[in-house]
């Protein structure tokens, strides 16, 4: 007799029943193997920890990426924060002092400034009386991976940069594949990363106003008690994401410190201007403003007597040194009205959207209050964090250069010296 209708349903059901778990146990196995094959790939894909940070290894390699970054850290936050925006100012005071130079890492940069200086002297000293040689914007806003900013004035017919890149590079300042030559951008630089200090410097030619923009910027942080904390913080931000790089369209240290000079003239409370401002309620103002509620399309910046906004075409048409390629941001020089300080700065949108998410991922965290028992964590921690690489070269300079050592050096050498030499 044949199977009963319903008997056959059941058996038919049951063979369903355990293909389809042979199936998913298939399915399991394969998905656990490639678990393994990837956690046993992994390592090898890192590079071995437990390196010194010796020059002579790094330099064999790119000093910024040597270094893998497993993480990020928060090696400011030394104590705990009250919550709220009262904690963020504590932290924000905490960063600033954390990224402050010490004194090794400010005497190497003279070191390296010294060095170069006297390259430069070798080549043109003795042809061009009006040679000058300075930093720019020396203002003790560096962040301490920062680059040097020298401007060389001289007189030529046509810049010597090819000649000062082969003689930086004969007298090893230079490694070849660390040095180069922009000769295409707005301002015209020499790039290179210093081979005994990893130190990034940019070299340009007669470019002006660098000493009055120094003086400048030096006058501002002296009416504006709480500039210089929001700048040393905010060009972190960027530096951090890659967007302070003028050339690369970046926004550059002048132009940032000028809108936040425009931030604090237009501020409607008068205590935004005074010391004592809480920091981390100005750092959520300025990612509002600049974030999310300033037209760039039609409004231009304007720093001189206070005056705040000005329509972009207004702007543009004092502007017309360049002709007419501009940048999506018009910022005007205080120094010299038909210089736009922002027109370089063709990624402004990406600098937009930076604030913009400073300041959505800075407001969440503040609303999404922990347990009383849980306080004391970060908050600046969710837009920003040290990478290894960055703490383990600040250990190294503290270790390696020794300020009194480097200034005996400089005065044991027989250099010539210019009375026009300076060092701002």
């Amino acid at each position: 007799m044949g199977n009963h209708p319903k008997e056959h349903q059941a058996a038919n059901t049951q063979t369903n029943q355990q293909s389809q778990e042979t199936h998913q146990h298939q399915k399991n196995i394969k998905n656990n193997g490639e678990r393994r094959q990837r956690r046993t790939r992994e390592p090898a894909l890192r590079k071995p920890h437990g390196h010194s940070y010796n020059p002579a290894i790094i330099q064999a390699e790119n000093p910024r990426s040597y270094y893998i970054r497993h993480r990020n850290r928060v090696p400011w936050k030394l104590r705990r924060y009250v919550w709220g925006v009262v904690g963020l100012h504590e932290e924000i005071e905490d960063f600033i002092k954390f990224m402050q130079p010490t004194e090794s890492e400010q005497a190497m940069r003279d070191d390296v400034v010294w060095r170069i200086r006297q390259v430069v002297k070798e080549l043109w000293l003795a042809r061009s009386l009006a040679l000058r040689i300075f930093r720019t914007l020396n203002t003790g806003l560096y962040l301490p991976d920062g680059d040097i900013d020298m401007v060389i004035q001289g007189q030529w017919e046509q810049l010597p940069m090819w000649q000062l890149r082969n003689k930086l590079v004969e007298r090893r300042i230079a490694r070849e594949e660390n040095i180069t030559v922009i000769e295409k951008a707005v301002v015209p630089i020499i790039k290179l990363i210093e081979s005994n200090t990893l130190v990034h410097v940019d070299i340009s030619f007669n470019t002006s106003n660098g000493r009055e923009a120094a003086a400048l910027v030096k006058k501002y942080m002296a009416e504006y008690p709480n500039l210089k904390q929001l700048v040393v913080l905010l060009k972190y931000i960027l530096n951090h994401r890659g967007l302070n790089e003028v050339w690369k369209g970046g926004l550059g240290s002048y132009a940032l410190t000028l809108l936040v000079v425009n931030f604090l003239q237009q501020h409607s409370r008068k205590n935004a201007k005074e010391d004592g401002e809480n920091l981390g309620v100005l750092l959520l103002e300025f990612f509002e403003l600049y974030g999310r509620q300033f037209n760039y399309e039609t409004c231009g910046i304007r720093i001189r007597d206070e005056a705040g906004y000005i329509p972009i075409d207004t702007l543009r048409k004092q502007m017309n040194a360049h002709g007419t390629k501009y940048g999506p941001l018009c910022i005007e020089d205080p120094l010299n009205t038909t210089n736009d300080v922002g027109r370089s700065t063709f990624q402004w949108k990406h600098v937009q959207a930076c604030f913009d998410h400073c300041c959505r991922k800075l407001k969440k965290a503040l609303e999404e209050q922990p347990d009383p028992a849980m306080r004391g964590g970060t908050l600046i921690g969710h837009i920003l964090g040290v990478p290894d690489d960055l703490l383990l070269y600040r250990r190294w300079c503290d270790t390696s250069f020794n300020p009194d050592h480097l200034l005996a050096v400089r005065k044991s050498k027989n250099s010539v010296t210019s009375s026009s030499d300076e060092s701002e």
